[in-house]
């Protein structure tokens, strides 16, 4: 790696990492230093009087997607609807975006003042994994690296950051998946985009793209020497999490269904009724 373009990697590390902590630092001050306030929690289905006293409540509000990921946290291996005074509205819908919570509960260990702290950490060390990898893209595409701050300073990160949910670390894991492509190791491209997936479930889109392409290439008798090999894209969308026929009421809690039926059929991507 040249002197000049190592520079230029960190000095996009350098910038996002101070908007981001300047972006969080903000919303502290709004919330007078709560950081549950982040996770955007509703009355509407979470109960005052049996949710932890630390988790900031707003009147009158069904909440955001960032309260279900605190709840997760708390409780990754649940079946339950109702757990800590909140309700999942799609209980194995949720359940499906497991890694974000469970890096959480990795270093919280069930303490709600600690959960709501990690949420947001997980999310700002994402948010410089993601300056970072947008470098690393930028200057294998023969670009400067500066470029990466087109990918790590995008609104929609933002708007995860602050409302403590999964997009900013499917994102990681989904353009470490594309890093590994544009560099051939396909093994680790295709453990990223099956991590991503089982952040979000909408990352898929990759890798339905990456058969699209593989089976046209097929088609026209084309394949070139560097195209990826059809696995890598198909075993990101053989991960299933949750219950056998996702969007029951949560009979099975996250990775049972994998472990009962290993390598079971391509995840739905939204729940019955939805």
């Amino acid at each position: 790696m040249e002197n000049g373009s190592a520079r230029r990697i960190v000095a996009v590390v350098l910038i996002t990492t101070a908007v981001s902590g300047a972006f969080v630092a903000g919303r502290l001050a709004r919330s007078h230093g709560n950081p549950s306030w982040f996770a955007f929690a509703g009355d509407k289905f979470v109960n005052a009087a049996q949710a932890p006293p630390s988790l900031y409540i707003r009147h009158d509000s069904y909440g955001f997607d960032g309260v279900g990921f605190y709840r997760i946290a708390l409780e990754p291996f649940t079946n339950k609807k109702t757990g800590y005074g909140i309700t999942f509205d799609l209980p194995a819908f949720r359940l499906q975006r497991i890694v974000y919570p469970l890096l959480v509960r990795a270093v919280t260990d069930k303490d709600p003042k600690a959960v709501a702290w990690g949420l947001i950490a997980w999310n700002l060390a994402g948010m410089v994994g993601l300056g970072f990898l947008g470098a690393l893209l930028a200057r294998d595409s023969g670009r400067d690296p500066i470029w990466g701050l087109t990918l790590s300073l995008l609104p929609p990160f933002a708007l995860s950051l602050g409302l403590d949910t999964a997009e900013i670390i499917a994102g990681v894991f989904l353009f470490s998946g594309l890093l590994f492509l544009r560099r051939r190791r396909y093994v680790s491209a295709s453990a990223a985009l099956t991590v991503a997936a089982l952040t979000r479930e909408t990352t898929l889109v990759v890798s339905i793209a990456g058969v699209l392409v593989w089976l046209w290439n097929r088609f026209r008798h084309s394949e070139k020497k560097d195209t990826a090999p059809l696995w890598t894209f198909v075993v990101p969308m053989t991960g299933r999490v949750g219950d056998r026929a996702v969007g029951t009421l949560g009979q099975d809690p996250p990775f049972r269904s994998q472990a009962r039926r290993p390598g079971g059929a391509v995840p739905r991507l939204l729940p019955r009724g939805s």
